[in-house]
C-alpha cells in the first residue's frame, strides 16, 4: 500500500536526517569557511565579510597566514572534535528539526510514489 510505504520512508529518512546532522553541520561550515577564504583572498582592498558568524575566524586567519591552509585541511573526526571543543556538543546538531522534517517529507513523497506508480507494474502470482 502507497500509504504505508509513504509512513515508512518518512521514518527511515527522519532517523537518516537527524543521525546524519553532525556530519551536514561539518560539510556545510567547511564549504562557508572556504568561501570566506576564496573572498578574503580575492578581495583587493582587504575588506572584511560582514557576517559575525566568520568575523572571528577570518581575522584568527588573518593574524596567522598558515592557520587558513591548516583549517581548510582539517579532517571530518578532528572538525568534529573541534566544534564539540569550541561550541558544545549542542552546535553539531543545529537544525536538526528543519532538517528532519524536510528530509522525512522528502522520504515520505518519494517511497509513497513509487509505491504507487511501481504497484501496476509487478506480476502477481
Amino acid at each position: 500500500m502507497a500509504h504505508e510505504a509513504a509512513v515508512c520512508g518518512m521514518i527511515a529518512g527522519g532517523v537518516a536526517a537527524a543521525l546524519t546532522t553532525p556530519l551536514d553541520v561539518v560539510k556545510t561550515r567547511a564549504m562557508l569557511e572556504a568561501k570566506v577564504s576564496r573572498a578574503n583572498l580575492i578581495a583587493a582592498d582587504g575588506s572584511q565579510p560582514t557576517n559575525p558568524f566568520f568575523s572571528s575566524r577570518i581575522q584568527a586567519t588573518k593574524a596567522d597566514g598558515a592557520s587558513r591552509r591548516a583549517a581548510s585541511v582539517l579532517s571530518i573526526p578532528s572538525r568534529l572534535a573541534q566544534i564539540t571543543s569550541q561550541e558544545g556538543v549542542k552546535a553539531l546538531f543545529a537544525g536538526v528539526v528543519p532538517r528532519t522534517m524536510w528530509i522525512s517529507l522528502g522520504g515520505a513523497v518519494f517511497l509513497g510514489a513509487y509505491d504507487l506508480v511501481s504497484d501496476p507494474f509487478q506480476m502477481k502470482m
